[in-house]
């Protein structure tokens, strides 16, 4: 059985993900899809990691041996890219080779809905019957030439960005930017697009290298210290970095300070109602700051809190004014683009914020930090035996959380993982990862201190537990 995680199906190369795992993924998908049309039309991409272009290859010759409509990217290109062609092609799905940001050892499979979205929970479920059937696949066929038409998305994507963020207002900024794009699908794309807004831009890890230089492709502090060095030694303004497939970003500010996910977060939601003057529904993942609750609250919107993964604030986007949808891995979507996440579009908005009050990110954090209050925020990743992970929500569930912290309890969420809130908006949360032996800890309160004294008890209490 494939079991999907937030963002579809990955697993380790040759170790649950090989040429039969991508064609029994994309024969299901072909199945689900000639439900509703005979033919439908798919678009596939694929990114920079070991073989991604040949598991592309051998899914495009799958799926136009199950009968579908295939294009398939001539190169490597940025999760977003494919998002936005499939509507802009008027396609019916779309596939990308990606783990995302997940170790260069992975790969994964993405499945993308007609309006270029993550596939929903409930197409998910829809699909997960076709995915274990005993059709013969056809011969690996990845040396032979393409079976289906190529394409480019990036002319596209870069015109329909320039739509979202107009460059008249960012002409002769002179701002100075380090992108990063970690090596991954990013690469080359994210230079060209921020220096067409007439940036001066340097790119570092822009060269091939599938095994990502060993750098893990998550853009968080401890993974970003190569571009912290070069945004200080060269005077620049801003670093910006991306995930392993482009749909997630990271900050590095002027005085070379990390900008956390909720940071980033908050200074959007502060530009886009503050600046921008619109209105919507805020929408968050649990693991998200009670400071965008704070904020949203002041501005008179209504907030949305949805179980971890984009796909459920990429959901909502279809069916309701998401103004900004966010989560605590660092993936945003805005209103007015493909309902998605897209860390490109990120660091875009962000350079737009800059150039329109003429404040650095460090001086904008501030000011929203003396308008709203002062959060900190951190996550450990506890690596536990995958034995102990079916137990751990168990004695979670029975135990007294707001007494081992010391804290009173404002309300518990646990559709997925748990978190509890606490009286005094602090939060400690625990949810077991979907593709790794991992356990994630995650704490918020309005100090640094408070915060690593949280999570202390929580990767004490999951080594009690997970070792009982």
């Amino acid at each position: 059985m494939f079991s999907f995680g937030t963002d579809g199906y990955r697993a380790i190369i040759a170790d649950g993900f090989d040429f039969q795992t991508v064609g029994k993924l994309t024969q299901g998908l072909a199945a689900y899809l000639k439900q509703e049309k005979p033919k439908p039309q798919v678009l596939i991409g694929f990114d920079t990691r070991f073989l991604s272009d040949k598991f592309a290859a051998y899914s495009a010759h799958i799926a136009v041996q199950e009968g579908l409509n295939v294009e398939i990217a001539n190169r490597f290109l940025p999760t977003p890219f494919l998002s936005y062609a499939i509507t802009d092609k008027g396609a019916d799905a779309g596939i990308v080779i990606t783990a995302s940001h997940n170790p260069y050892y992975y790969n994964g499979f993405k499945i993308k809905n007609a309006q270029g979205g993550s596939a929903s929970a409930e197409q998910i479920a829809a699909i997960e019957p076709y995915l274990n059937n005993n059709q013969p696949l056809a011969e690996h066929k990845f040396h032979n030439p393409l079976p289906c038409k190529t394409f480019d998305a990036k002319d596209s994507y870069f015109n329909h960005l320039g739509k979202v963020v107009p460059k008249e207002k960012l002409h002769d900024t002179g701002l100075k930017i380090v992108a990063d794009p970690l090596y991954g699908a990013g690469r080359g794309y994210f230079k060209e697009l921020l220096e067409s807004y007439s940036f001066e831009v340097e790119e570092i890890h822009g060269e091939d290298n599938p095994d990502f230089g060993g750098l893990h492709p998550e853009p968080i502090g401890e993974n970003l210290k190569e571009l912290k060095e070069k945004v200080l030694e060269s005077g620049a303004d801003i670093g910006l970095a991306l995930d392993g497939d482009a749909d997630r970003s990271g900050v590095i500010d002027e005085k070379g300070n990390f900008v956390n996910s909720h940071q980033i977060f908050a200074l959007l939601l502060y530009y886009l109602v503050e600046h921008k003057k619109r209105r919507g529904v805020v929408a968050k993942t649990y693991s998200t700051t009670s400071l965008v609750d704070i904020m949203a609250n002041a501005y008179g919107l209504e907030v949305i809190q949805t179980p971890i993964g984009f796909k459920h604030i990429s959901n909502l986007m279809l069916t309701k004014d998401i103004l900004i949808g966010g989560e605590e891995s660092g993936g945003i979507g805005i209103k007015g683009h493909i309902p998605e996440r897209d860390g490109m579009l990120i660091g875009l908005m962000l350079t737009e914020l800059m150039a329109e009050t003429g404040k650095t990110i460090n001086e904008l954090i501030k000011v929203i930090y003396a308008k709203f209050g002062h959060f900190a925020y951190h996550r450990i990743d506890k690596i536990i035996e995958p034995s102990s992970k079916e137990n751990l929500y168990k004695h979670l569930h029975d135990y007294n959380i707001a007494k081992l912290v010391n804290k009173n309890l404002r309300q518990l969420l646990n559709q997925d993982g748990y978190k509890y809130e606490f009286e005094d908006r602090s939060w400690l949360m625990f949810r077991l990862s979907g593709t790794e032996s991992v356990v994630r800890i995650y704490a918020e309160a309005d100090n640094s201190e408070e915060v690593n004294r949280l999570l202390t008890c929580g990767d004490e209490l999951v080594t009690q537990l997970t070792n009982a």
